[in-house]
């Protein structure tokens, strides 16, 4: 082909690639590259509310409710939003409550609110795709938007489509939306990555919500809700600024709407015609001009073509296609190369080059490696040694017998470990019968001397070397060649062997661990006898004397224990630490449980007896579970039914020792099948709130009521609180029960007439571990509750917690305006103390005084006391459990303020309180002469 005609082919080639779209890749990389030389601002009308994993962990578990999102658009139409987007998925219901909540909010917002739509295959095989949409109860009351996004082949998002048609009907994207577009939903357009998205603003939800925002920050803007947590995934690749969340991306290409900045691509024709004036340039000056200028013309001619393809892009957001006209100039300048260049010479030069650098990398690899590696020829003589290898033979001394800085020459027998020169040896000698020795590492374990352990892993592989030939002419033998290659992992070894025994045996005491006592067991051979047990012992009072005297002290008192109980071991026993104090015993020597159940007792006896240390005294305690063997029952559940055996003892007071039976076992599996029937009830709405009356001692008239929660379990029927309640403080679900109890509870307080009271309990777990100062606000803004009709009962188990963080939160709430009632006075420890130091404005008497006052004058003289005491305070007080007219007149007598009992009604559900709200009759108490 001559070189004249090659313009003309070269442009045809260009031309037809770039027709097929061949070059659509660099052009997109090209495209890419020219956003990094604009550093567009953004308008500042959008801002983004994250999602963050840090208002996941204040706000609760993924997947929020949905009456969160409620909070969030009360939040932004109080800082004067204008348009309100969510990136979420809300096409399928919550729980009804929640989204009647969301619904709400939605509905009382004066800013547009607009709900993701997208569709998406209806399953994994098929292409047809379904769409979906928020609710109806949610997107009756919204704008519907488009949120899919559609990669190029790299899957980079480069185009953001107007809009799409969503089960039939067509819906705008969020970004045209918020870009205020008022074309169709056909198309898309070029995102313009110049726009720095890097400076749109961004705020979490959880500054939101607790009021740091000041409205100016967002006064009359439009702001976008979506996830910037690692763990929702909602991210996508984009140019120049890589991984960014959804609701960023859609932030970007709306803000390219608002700047007017949708970038336009060039399209064939014009792409042909610059092929052409490209042609004619390089026709015109291949005439004119030498093979190096006309080089020197293609490259400048290269660049000057992507500087002004920059500046269109830049400053009139048109992305020029530049490939094929690249792949034109490049081409033309090839066969210039290979026109003036011999061939066959070029290729050459590139191979020896090539060559030589193989070589050159291949000896830095082996010189520079970690690991030793050591090339011996047949004769067993060092042809190359790398640094690591000098220096590890130096250390253990057969190096130095030879003084030299190098290895090469030396007999690899004289110099390694007598292991390594015999594998060396055998891979020489298996080569030449024919065999493959080339296998996996070898560990060896050498010690060079006495005072030194070292672990060697290695290597030997053996190759044939091609022999070539010599100056004559005639082929010289193959060679075998052996590389032995090794590094020192002694470190390992000893910080494998060290994590081995820390995985099998206690480090404190030495004693085997759990794992380690399983495995002891499984070895005996013997079968067990009648009065083989397991037990699972527990040092009582530890952490006192963790508390008084430290940790250190703490922890030689456990040696102590462990070498008493060691002293009470027979032949075949096995003792085990398993932490905090507590211990395994396998007893395999005795025949007799009652013997078994004695050596209990001593050894409960003799860990008892006090232990002096450092001028110091201490006694603790010790607490078994025993469990029997039992035929097909396995060692480690023989351990597990000892610890429950254990928990039995220890829920026992004054009892020491317990011995597993299968009604234990029973009482857990039924305790943990309550507490997941519990989560189930709260998600399926099955707690009720009940009301109990209160009166007025004095008067006999209604003054409200205390909240009671109830669970009807579709299939156990109705469950005591007194069983429930407990496993939720357990399991930390009070803390979203007892908000739901508080915030129906004043909803429904607030439509009651009369300025009638409510009384709701606060678990001591809601103050520890839920946010209760929110919650207790959140509950009287939905409900519109006056504070002066709301009571907050607590418990004295609440203040052995850290009272000082309780008094702050306790302080908060009183601040409000709100009182504190302090429930079943007189069955604690410390209630008098627990008044003086918190602020609590009533006392609730418990219900096993009332019942003893027309019995025993002890009773009538607490309450008296109690009333006393708390009139002298400013303090009123709520006697419980009253049931006859007589304990009433008594209690007023006493000096009594409230009452509350089955005289004037049990606690019942919302209806019923409700009429008998209106039926009431003030109850008249007998007069009675106390003495």
């Amino acid at each position: 082909m001559g070189l004249r005609k090659s313009p003309v082919l070269v442009i045809c080639l260009a031309f037809t690639l770039h027709f097929f779209g061949l070059f659509e890749p660099v052009d997109r990389f090209l495209r890419d590259m020219r956003f990094s030389a604009d550093n567009r601002a953004p308008t500042g009308d959008i801002v983004l509310i994250d999602i963050d994993a840090a208002s996941i962990e204040k706000l609760g578990a993924w997947p929020w409710k949905r009456r969160i999102y409620g909070d969030i658009i009360d939040r932004l139409n109080t800082l004067g939003v204008s348009e309100i987007a969510f990136d979420i998925d809300f096409s399928s219901p919550s729980n009804p409550y929640d989204d009647a909540l969301f619904a709400k909010a939605i509905e009382r917002s004066d800013a547009l609110v607009i709900l993701a739509a997208f569709n998406q295959p209806k399953s994994v095989l098929s292409e047809e795709l379904h769409g979906n949409s928020a609710i109806s109860q949610l997107g009756d009351l919204s704008w519907p938007a488009s949120v899919n996004v559609f990669p190029d082949p790299d899957s980079v998002i480069r185009t953001f489509p107007f809009g799409e048609e969503i089960n039939g009907e067509p819906v705008q994207s969020i970004a045209a939306v918020l870009g205020g577009f008022s074309g169709g939903t056909d198309g898309a357009y070029l995102i313009d990555f110049g726009i720095r998205a890097d400076l749109i603003e961004h705020i979490p939800v959880h500054d939101l919500l607790n009021g740091s925002v000041p409205a100016e920050q967002l006064n009359g803007r439009k702001v976008i809700v979506g996830a910037s947590a690692a763990e929702l995934r909602d991210f996508f690749a984009i140019p120049r600024f890589g991984i960014i969340s959804g609701h960023l991306l859609q932030a970007v290409a709306a803000e390219t709407l608002l700047q007017n900045r949708a970038l336009l691509q060039s399209d064939n024709p014009i792409t042909a015609g610059l092929l052409l004036l490209v042609g004619a340039g390089l026709f015109f000056l291949q005439r004119k001009v030498r093979w190096s200028q006309m080089l020197l013309a293609c490259v400048v001619f290269a660049l000057a073509l992507e500087a002004g393809a920059a500046v269109l892009q830049v400053a009139y957001a048109d992305a020029m296609r530049t490939a094929a006209l690249h792949f034109a100039v490049f081409s033309f300048a090839t066969l210039i190369v290979f026109r003036e260049i011999n061939l066959g010479k070029l290729l050459q030069v590139i191979y020896e080059s090539r060559i030589e650098n193989m070589r050159i990398i291949f000896d830095r690899v082996i010189a520079d490696n970690f690991d030793g590696i050591v090339i011996v020829q047949e004769d067993g003589t060092i042809h190359n040694a790398n640094r690591a290898a000098l220096a590890f033979f130096s250390e253990i001394g057969t190096a130095k017998r030879f003084g030299s800085k190098t290895l090469k020459g030396i007999r690899f027998q004289l110099i390694a470990p007598e292991e390594m020169g015999v594998a060396v040896e055998q891979a020489i000698s298996l080569m030449r019968s024919g065999g493959s020795p080339n296998g996996g590492p070898i560990v060896l374990d050498y010690r060079p001397d006495h005072d030194q352990r070292l672990v060697i892993e290695y290597v030997v592989t053996a190759s044939w070397l091609d022999g070539g030939m010599d100056r004559s002419g005639q082929a010289k033998p193959d060679q075998v060649v052996i590389c032995v290659s090794f590094r020192d992992i002694t470190d390992r070894k000893i910080a494998e062997e060290r994590l081995d025994y820390m995985a099998r045996f206690d480090e404190l005491t030495g004693l085997p661990n759990r794992r380690r006592f399983i495995e002891l067991l499984d070895e005996q051979s013997e079968e067990p006898g009648p009065a083989t047990a397991v037990l699972h012992l527990s040092v009582d009072r530890l952490q006192q004397v963790k508390d008084a005297l430290g940790g250190d002290f703490a922890d030689s008192i456990l040696k102590q224990v462990v070498v008493r109980l060691r002293s009470l071991l027979c032949s075949g026993d096995v003792l085990s630490a398993i932490g905090d104090g507590e211990f395994l015993l396998f007893v395999g020597s005795l025949d007799d449980r009652a013997v078994v159940e004695e050596l209990v007792k001593c050894t409960i006896e003799d860990v008892s007896q006090p232990y002096y240390l450092e001028g110091h005294g201490a006694a603790i305690g010790l607490t078994v579970g025993i469990a029997y063997h039992a035929s097909g029952v396995s060692y480690d559940s023989l351990a597990k039914r000892a610890g429950i055996a254990l928990d039995a003892a220890r829920a026992q007071t004054g009892v020491s020792f317990s011995v597993f039976d299968d009604r234990m076992e029973s009482r857990i599996k039924t305790r943990q099948a309550l507490e997941l029937d519990l989560w189930k009830a709260f998600e399926r709405d099955q707690f009720s709130v009940y009301y109990q009356p209160q009166i007025s001692l004095s008067s006999g008239k209604l003054i409200g009521a205390e909240a009671l929660v109830r669970w009807i379990h579709p299939e156990r029927g109705p469950v005591s609180p007194g069983e429930f309640i407990p496993i939720a403080e357990q399991s930390n679900l009070i803390v979203d029960l007892g908000a739901w109890i508080l915030e129906r509870a004043c909803l429904e307080a607030a439509k009651w007439p009369n300025d009638l009271k409510v009384a709701v309990n606060l678990s001591p777990v809601q103050f520890m571990q839920g946010d209760v100062v929110k919650t207790v606000e959140r509950a009287l803004e939905r409900s519109h509750l006056p504070v002066s009709r709301l009571d907050l009962e607590i418990t004295e188990s609440l203040f052995v917690e850290d009272s000082d963080h309780i008094l702050s939160l306790m302080q908060q709430i009183k601040d409000m305006g709100l009182r504190f009632a302090l429930d079943d006075f007189g069955t604690g420890y410390s209630s008098l103390g627990y008044i003086q130091s918190f602020p609590i404005d009533k006392i609730k008497i418990d219900q096993s005084f009332v019942r003893g006052i027309g019995l025993d004058s002890q009773s009538l003289a607490i309450i008296r006391s109690v009333a006393t005491l708390a009139t002298d305070l400013n303090m009123e007080t709520v006697a419980e459990g009253i049931e006859t007219p007589e304990q009433q007149a008594l209690l007023h007598l006493a000096g009594c303020t409230y009452g509350q009992g089955y005289l004037y009604g049990k606690p019942m559900p919302t209806a019923d309180w409700e009429r008998l709200i209106g039926q009431f009759e003030p109850v008249k108490a007998p007069l009675i002469a106390v003495s």
